[in-house]
């Protein structure tokens, strides 16, 4: 589908065109701050992913080349290549933050001492080097540094005959420059290898998650101070230039490593590249496309540091990052180090502590303007009772955020659990305020809310003052697969002071802002990513009203259709208390909607840094071994912030550390390349998981947001010792599997002898699944066509293919014989699923992995189970259960 297409379709919302997902319009996203730490340049900028296409910058394709594994290269000299003193050479490359101290290469000849070498060094920084005849005649470096997480743009022309002739542009900025030499020299263009993304004398100065696009190279000199030179290859907006433009140069190197070119196309004159690993073309592009980005709002906190709240958004623009606190009174106020740029992909920070202090931990909560979810207004008061302000949120707001620009007035709040003759105010603990018409007693309607005159004070209507107006919907079914489902809603409800106080949503909520309406209290925020953790200490202490920091405590719980107090003070769960809320419902964008390696993903411990393991998106539970050593598979999940052990029984412990959004777990300053995890994102259609507390009820249903008929489920006891239970479509709902064991299937009541539905499965009454003051979690798995398949295949003795319908085979295979004892096999193409050995674990044991085995062998549709393979894999007639993953 072009970008026009697609766009035209974001353009007429839900009505014919693509499905809407909160995962398009909301996004709560951790990281790490930088703060400018790179290089003697503190002014640098880093890329925050959140996935929301904010702005009209970044859309279309580039190439992404995994670290010192993914090059293009080329055995033979360019065709027509010749040495010379002049050149231009432009990419755009998108780094990600460093992994360790080597250069990062971009383009490359055969060896040192020889040719030409450009390079990122480990501070971020450009460098290059070039010889002739093994004489050095070029050597530079920049104190710019380049930005993490977003594309640059590098632009360098030079003639080495004229050292006033020599400029080098970032982003259409001229970069500050040191030339320790600069001869008059040829330089060695003419070499018999030619590299992209690594050196030529080794493999340690490769990309690493790297992006690439558009990389140019010929000989001619342009003066970079000349406008119109550099729109040759930037263009006006900051994005890059179409590729027939560049190629219409003839240069001797153009290589675009976008969609419409395989990857190493030369679209110059001096031949193609050859591509080595998988250098993939991926959605992370350089292009400017007006009209692209939703806009929105980026509220950012500092989670470790008492900095204010920042709210910033596209309405009132991004000139020296407008921000307002919510936790303050004061008027708009502006730091040209806050947040940068929004994106097809996210937004950009600056160095200011409050956005992205160095070692810093930092949430963003972006909030994308799109009907029936969100709206921003700007307006200008009149003082005039019933003064109507228009908006475009298509729906009945269900709560308005105001603040006046211009002074220094506190934030006045509109909340449907409240109704139009009261108001809260954002910034501080009041509880709801009667005295003045804020809303002039009248209900706000889809199109327009109406103003009240609230004398010389200018909270919301004081003539002549400037306001923004934060407007977010409640409950428009408008959104998901089939538009049918709610992703916000706006309410209120009664304390209880006791545990258990559940409030139904209708959904499973991944964010919520809580305040108190009957009395002062704070307005608490919490959100699934840093921490809602049932039946443990949540992530709390961040609150619109406050600058503290982040801390923890037992509020409450997310449920598959709400949220549960568990705590019992007086903020959120007081005895008889009113409390309004805002909740978000959690990603509910289908399996289908991404690819295999968005949903699954496997690493090993080869970084000092955190997270230990990178997935590329916030992973929702993982197993995790030390593959080489005897020792226990550790089963965890973000919803429990604990971790069980799969070949015992015992209790949850620990802390797996989920505090990221892209990761798992801590680094630990050293490494440990036989430290292996697998991780899964749930996405309906795939997989889900459900924690629920017993209450020894024989047919109880328990819900679940899987989107369909569960085809395998793992539950487990989490506060006492028990085996795990294994449910399988195959075996059916009066048998069951043990995780923990190599048994046999074995019949059972932890299901009730009821198969799962779409919606919900059903357990018995007994402490395995349902015992009353026990706490349960529930992994559910799926099929879902080209990601993952949940089957059964019956051995041969010989050589079996076990077709899964995918396409590139797989990369994670679990295999259990269920009609006889067998272990839990478990294989992975990290670690090799080949023609050879392939290593295997036992999830039921604690022994290392076996290597010298080949068992299984690759198959493009799936997998082969090998004649090779022990009864446990390939018995003559036997029955076999596997779970694979594309």
């Amino acid at each position: 589908m072009s970008v026009g297409t697609k766009l035209l379709q974001a353009a007429a919302g839900n009505a014919g065109g693509d499905p809407t997902y909160v995962d398009d319009v909301f996004s709560c996203f951790l990281y790490e701050g930088t703060g400018g730490s790179y290089g003697v340049n503190t002014s640098i900028v880093h890329g925050i992913q959140t996935g929301i296409r904010l702005g009209d910058s970044g859309v279309g394709t580039s190439t992404k080349f995994a670290h010192n594994t993914d090059f293009l290269s080329r055995s033979s000299d360019l065709t027509g290549n010749a040495d010379g003193k002049t050149f231009t050479f432009s990419c755009w490359v998108f780094l990600t933050p460093k992994i360790d101290d080597n250069q990062r290469t971009l383009y490359a000849t055969d060896s040192s001492d020889n040719g030409i070498l450009i390079a990122i060094q480990s501070n971020n920084t450009l460098s290059m080097e070039a010889w002739n005849g093994g004489v050095r005649t070029l050597q530079l470096s920049t104190t710019t540094v380049l930005p993490t997480n977003a594309f640059t743009n590098i632009l360098v022309s030079l003639d080495f005959a004229n050292s006033s002739n020599r400029y080098i542009y970032f982003n259409d900025e001229a970069a500050t420059v040191t030339y320790n030499t600069y001869n008059n020299a040829n330089v060695e263009f003419t070499r018999s290898t030619h590299y992209i993304g690594i050196w030529g004398n080794g493999s340690t100065r490769g990309l690493h998650n790297d992006n690439l696009a558009h990389l140019y190279l010929d000989y001619t000199y342009r003066d970079l101070s000349t406008e119109s030179n550099r729109r040759i290859f930037i263009d006006a907006n900051g994005g890059s230039t179409a590729a027939s433009t560049l190629a219409a140069l003839n240069p001797i190197m153009y290589i675009p490593m976008t969609t419409a070119y395989a990857v190493g196309k030369n679209a110059g004159t001096g031949g193609d590249f050859t591509s080595n690993g998988s250098p993939t073309i991926v959605e992370n592009g350089t292009e400017y496309v007006s009209g692209n980005g939703r806009g929105g709002l980026v509220w950012t906190k500092n989670r470790t540091n008492t900095n204010d709240h920042n709210l910033v958004d596209s309405v009132r623009g991004l000139t020296n990052s407008p921000y307002i606190r919510s936790n303050s009174n004061t008027s708009q106020g502006t730091d040209g180090n806050g947040i940068q740029t929004f994106n097809n992909n996210g937004h950009t920070v600056g160095r200011t502590a409050g956005w992205n202090e160095s070692g810093g931990d930092l949430v963003s909560w972006t909030f994308a303007k799109q009907e029936k979810f969100f709206d921003i207004v700007t307006y200008t008061g009149n003082g005039s009772a019933g003064h109507a302000v228009s908006h475009n949120l298509g729906s009945v707001p269900g709560m308005i955020l105001i603040k006046n620009l211009s002074a220094g007035e506190h934030w006045v709040v509109y909340h449907r659990g409240i109704g139009n003759t009261k108001s809260l105010t954002l910034s501080t603990t009041a509880a709801e305020d009667t005295s003045i018409a804020y809303w002039n007693n009248t209900d706000p309607t889809s199109t327009h809310f109406t103003l009240g005159t609230v004398g010389s004070g200018g909270i919301n209507n004081e003539s002549g003052r400037s306001y923004v107006a934060y407007l977010f919907a409640h409950d428009a079914q408008d959104f998901g697969t089939d538009s049918d489902e709610a992703i916000i809603k706006c309410d209120s409800y009664t304390g209880t002071g006791s545990a258990g106080n559940s409030i139904n949503l209708g959904f499973e909520p991944q964010w919520l802002m809580i305040k108190q309406s009957s009395g002062a209290n704070d307005w608490y925020m919490y959100d699934t990513m840093r921490g809602i953790v049932a039946d443990g200490n949540d992530a709390v202490g961040l609150k619109a009203n406050s600058e503290d920091v982040e801390g923890s405590s037992n509020h409450l719980s997310v449920t598959a259709t709400g949220f549960e107090l568990e705590g019992t003070g007086g903020g959120y769960n007081g005895s008889g208390q009113t409390y309004v809320y805002m909740a978000i419902r959690r990603p509910n964008k289908p399996a289908s909607e991404f690819a295999a390696t968005d949903l699954f993903m496997q690493d090993n411990d080869t970084t000092t840094t955190s997270p230990k393991y990178d997935s590329g998106f916030p992973v929702d539970f993982a197993l995790q071994n030390t593959v080489d050593e005897t020792g226990y598979t550790q089963f965890s999940s973000r919803l429990t912030g604990k971790q069980m052990y799969t070949s015992v029984t015992d209790a949850e412990e620990g802390s797996p550390e989920y505090d990221y959004s892209t990761g798992f777990k801590d680094g630990g300053g050293s490494t440990n390349a036989d430290d292996y995890a697998w991780m899964w994102r749930r996405a309906p259609g795939f997989v889900d998981v459900v924690a629920y507390a017993g209450n020894n009820t024989l047919g109880r249903t328990v819900a679940h947001n899987l989107g369909v008929t569960p085809e395998l489920m793992i539950v487990k006891l989490r506060n006492s010792a028990k085996d795990w239970y294994v449910y399988s479509s195959s075996q059916g709902a009066g048998k069951r599997l043990t995780l923990n064991d190599n048994s046999a299937a074995s019949n059972t009541g932890a299901f009730n002898d009821t198969a799962p539905t779409a919606a919900s499965f059903t357990v018995g009454d007994g402490s395995e699944s349902n015992g009353s003051g026990y706490n349960y979690i529930a992994y559910l798995f799926a099929t879902a066509d080209g990601i993952s398949k949940v089957g059964t295949y019956t051995g041969t003795g010989s050589d079996l293919n076990v077709d899964c319908g995918f396409s590139a085979g797989a990369r994670f295979v679990l295999i259990k014989r269920s009609d006889s004892t067998g272990d839990w096999y478990l294989y992975d193409s990290s670690r090799g699923i080949v023609a050879g050995d392939d290593p295997y674990l036992l999830l039921n044991s604690t022994a290392a992995q076996v290597t010298n085995t080949d068992y299984i062998d690759p198959l493009s549709s799936g997998f082969t189970v090998t004649s090779s393979a022990p009864a446990g894999l390939n018995a003559s007639s036997g029955t076999y259960l596997f779970y694979a993953i594309a």
